[in-house]
């Protein structure tokens, strides 16, 4: 396999930004300068409290793949539109987002990979929009009626519940953004530091990316809004808990990162119940922080993966 290497000082002048109105929402998309016409397509889903720069790494890898890689800034993120609802923050709308794009981007189907929210959308677009995904990658993000079963089953799983505390803090009015805005989001950036297994892999150049992405209006707010949706609408949803009961019969890869202090290993075990045809890939030594700690394992588990399903260029 070519070596790639990764510099997290690398200039973003390699890439190219647009807008494209999905779903009644703009989204700011990203992907790398140069031809891209006849490539398949690759979407890459950020997760909180990030955006599409997460993805830089492997963005330029499946680039010179022969993909069509686009990560977009979801809703409420950075540089794509903030509705004020939480309402407009349930997964049904997020995951039609991402259906919205794939059309508008000339598409049928893609490479759909998400980590942490992004992998929740994911996996919600694959049953919602089948037809829209050739192949699925997961990456620190537990499959919906694992969450589910986690939360809101008796008994539940306590251990997975003292993990997300957050999810509850997260219910309350003003305070999370209290909280997490002070001192201009750096500290929040800096408690996800603090959670690599790696330090070093979140430079002070990409602290003050995420930080400023953290800082535009309204962007901190709508992110601390999936986490209300979710609890208010989406996890409760009668109609989305029985549809992610059925059987997942796409290709999916479920890459992990064991030392994850928020979700739990446990989560990916017995997926083979919930989907047809799933491979599961630990990494060690790794946070949940899989695409900054550890992009270049990511990026050959996605291509062994990709390969052996015969989905790469």
């Amino acid at each position: 396999m070519q070596e790639f290497s990764f510099h997290p000082g690398d200039s973003s002048n390699e890439f190219t930004h647009s807008y494209i109105c999905c779903n009644g929402c703009k989204l700011h998309i990203v992907e790398c300068k140069g031809l891209q016409e006849s490539r398949p397509l690759m979407l890459l889903l950020h997760g909180f409290p990030e955006f599409w720069f997460s993805w830089k790494y492997i963005l330029r890898y499946f680039f010179r793949k022969g993909y069509r890689a686009v990560a977009p800034d979801l809703r409420g993120y950075n540089e794509s539109s903030k509705p004020l609802s939480i309402q407009e923050y349930r997964l049904e709308l997020l995951s039609a987002d991402i259906e919205s794009l794939i059309r508008q981007l000339g598409y049928e189907s893609c490479t759909c990979v998400g980590h942490d929210w992004g992998g929740a959308i994911a996996w919600s677009v694959a049953y919602l929009y089948p037809g829209c995904i050739r192949s699925l990658i997961i990456v620190n993000a537990p499959h919906p009626y694992k969450f589910y079963e986690a939360f809101f089953t008796f008994p539940p799983n306590w251990k997975q519940l003292l993990r997300s505390w957050y999810i509850l803090f997260f219910q309350l009015p003003w305070l999370p953004e209290f909280f997490l805005g002070y001192n201009n989001c750096k500290n929040l950036v800096l408690a996800i530091r603090k959670t690599l297994c790696n330090s070093q892999a979140l430079s002070p150049e990409d602290i003050e990316e995420y930080r400023k992405a953290l800082l535009q209006p309204r962007a901190l707010k709508s992110a601390i809004n999936y986490y209300r949706a979710l609890v208010r609408n989406s996890i409760t949803s009668n109609s989305l808990r029985h549809l992610f009961l059925r059987q997942l019969n796409i290709a999916t890869l479920v890459v992990w990162g064991v030392e994850d202090s928020a979700l739990g290993k446990e989560l990916t075990y017995d997926l083979d119940k919930l989907v047809s045809d799933v491979e599961v890939r630990y990494i060690p030594n790794c946070s949940h922080w899989v695409p900054i700690e550890k992009p270049q394992i990511l990026a050959e588990f996605m291509e062994s993966f990709l390969e052996s399903r015969e989905e790469a260029p």
